[in-house]
């Protein structure tokens, strides 16, 4: 198992959404199973700012 360290709720969000988007770019027919609720809203901000319209 990895931990990770972040500073604050927002460092965490985005370096979870660089893993999310780098592991999606790497195997495109990837499965996510990704939770619901309040405490993924900072990496689902942040990966919305990394995809490209």
């Amino acid at each position: 198992m990895k931990y990770l360290y972040a500073q604050d709720n927002l460092s965490l969000g985005q370096m979870a959404a660089r893993w999310v988007a780098r592991e999606i770019l790497g195997r495109p027919n990837l499965v996510l199973g990704l939770p619901t609720g309040s405490t993924p809203i900072g990496m689902y901000q942040y990966l919305a700012r990394l995809a490209p319209i």
